[in-house]
C-alpha cells in the first residue's frame, strides 16, 4: 500500500480547530502547516498576508522536498482548479520587525526544497543586509533543491545586500513559469534573478529591477533557458549591463522580448501598464500581444486567464496557439460593451470604418426608447 497525501489548510481568519484538516479548522499561521506537510503533500492557503516570523529575520518560509504550497483561495475550494487568481491575492511577506521598516525584515523570504512548489503568492519585503556574508544572496526567494518551480507568482520589493534580489536559483533543472520579478534591487549581481545552477524559465515579466551590474537577470549557471518572456526596464547602477547578462554563454532565449536586444528576442518597448506600481499588464498596442511560442509554456497566465486573440493584433507568433502573449499577463482586450434597447424599432449601423454605433428611430416617435450600454473591464488582482 501506498503512502496518503494530505492536504494542509492555512487560512488567517479561520476561528476553528486550528489543525489544518479542513478550511473551517485551518491553521492561522502558515509556518504551522509547513511544519506540519510531508512528501506529496499539498499546502492551500488563503487570501491574506502572511509573516514569516514574529520577529526573527533568520527564518524564511521553508517548503519541504515534494511538498507543494498553493495560494490564492477564497476558503471554500474543494479543488485547486476552483481558485480564482484574480479574485484575490495570498502574500508572503518578509515584512517581520517594524511595519514599514526594511532594515528589520527576513533576510529571505521563500525557500523552496528538491522537487517542491510555490504557486499563486506574492513574496515581497525580503532584505538581506545584516545576515551573515554566505546568506546575502535571494532575499525574495532561493531556490535550492533540484527541480523546484515557481508559477503564477509576483516577486517584488526584494533586496539583497549581495547578490540575486528578486530570486536565487542554485538547484538544477528548476522551473519558473508566469513569474512577475519587479522592482527587487542587488548590490552586487541580479536584481531580479540569479542563476547559479539551472532553470527552464518561460512566460517572466522582469522589470524595474536594479543592481550594481546585471539589472535584470545574471546568469552564472550551468544552463538557463528563457521562452515567451519580456525583460525590459531594469538598471545596472554601476555597470553597463541592464536587462540579461550571460556568464557562462550557456544561455538560450527563446521568442522573447529584451530592451536593447539579444540574441533571439526582439527589442522594443512592451508598453507594461506602470512598472513602478509592479502593474506588468500589457497596454494596447504592446509588441508583446500575440507574438509568443503557444508551445512553450502553459495555456493560461499568471491570473488564470485563457490566451487571448486579440483581433486588432496581427498574430506575430507561432505554435498552439499562435496568438498567446509574451510575458506573465494575457492582454484580455479592454473589456466588453454590452447594449441593450428597449422600445422601437430601431436600426443600427457602424459606419465603416468607424468604432461608433448609430442607432436610428424608425417607427413612432412618440414612444420612448431606452438605450443602455454597460462596459465591463478585465479583471487585475496580482500587482
Amino acid at each position: 500500500a501506498g503512502f496518503q497525501n494530505y492536504l494542509v489548510f492555512v487560512n488567517q481568519a479561520a476561528t476553528g480547530l486550528g489543525n489544518g484538516f479542513s478550511w473551517d479548522d485551518a491553521f492561522n499561521d502558515l509556518q504551522a502547516g509547513l511544519a506540519v506537510a510531508l512528501l506529496g503533500d499539498e499546502i492551500w492557503v488563503a487570501y491574506g498576508t502572511y509573516l514569516a516570523s514574529t520577529g526573527d529575520r533568520a527564518v524564511s518560509f521553508a517548503v519541504p522536498a515534494g511538498v507543494s504550497l498553493y495560494g490564492g483561495f477564497a476558503g471554500t475550494e474543494g479543488d485547486v482548479t476552483e481558485r480564482v487568481l484574480s479574485g484575490g491575492v495570498t502574500v508572503l511577506s518578509g515584512d517581520v520587525g517594524l511595519a514599514g521598516d526594511s532594515s528589520d525584515n527576513s533576510f529571505s523570504v521563500l525557500r523552496l526544497a528538491q522537487d517542491s512548489l510555490a504557486d499563486g503568492v506574492v513574496v515581497t519585503g525580503g532584505y538581506s543586509a545584516g545576515a551573515p556574508a554566505l546568506e546575502q544572496d535571494g532575499a525574495g526567494v532561493q531556490l535550492t533543491g533540484d527541480r523546484a518551480k515557481l508559477a503564477a507568482v509576483v516577486i517584488r520589493d526584494n533586496h539583497s545586500a549581495n547578490h540575486g534580489g528578486g530570486i536565487l536559483v542554485t538547484g538544477l533543472d528548476c522551473v519558473l513559469d508566469n513569474a512577475v520579478i519587479s522592482n527587487n534591487t542587488a548590490s552586487g549581481n541580479g536584481g531580479g534573478l540569479l542563476v547559479r545552477g539551472s532553470a527552464n524559465a518561460s512566460h517572466l515579466s522582469v522589470a524595474g529591477n536594479q543592481a550594481n551590474d546585471d539589472g535584470g537577470v545574471s546568469h552564472e549557471g550551468l544552463a538557463l533557458t528563457i521562452s515567451n518572456s519580456i525583460i525590459a526596464g531594469n538598471l545596472a547602477t554601476g555597470g553597463t549591463v541592464h536587462e540579461i547578462a550571460d556568464h557562462t554563454s550557456s544561455a538560450t532565449i527563446n521568442n522573447s522580448l529584451i530592451t536593447g536586444g539579444f540574441a533571439g528576442a526582439l527589442d522594443a518597448d512592451p508598453l507594461f501598464a506602470n512598472v513602478a506600481a509592479n502593474d506588468l499588464h500589457l497596454l494596447p498596442g504592446s509588441p508583446a500581444i500575440d507574438a509568443a511560442n503557444g508551445d512553450l509554456g502553459p495555456q493560461d497566465d499568471l491570473e488564470g486567464n485563457p490566451r487571448f486573440d486579440d483581433l486588432s493584433t496581427p498574430n506575430t507568433g507561432s505554435g498552439a496557439p499562435d496568438f498567446a502573449d509574451l510575458g506573465a499577463y494575457e492582454f484580455q482586450g479592454l473589456g466588453t460593451l454590452s447594449l441593450s434597447i428597449v422600445g422601437g424599432p430601431v436600426s443600427e449601423a457602424s459606419p465603416a470604418g468607424q468604432d461608433f454605433l448609430v442607432i436610428t428611430r424608425t417607427g413612432d416617435l412618440s414612444q420612448p426608447v431606452t438605450v443602455t450600454l454597460v462596459s465591463t473591464v478585465p479583471t487585475r488582482a496580482f500587482v
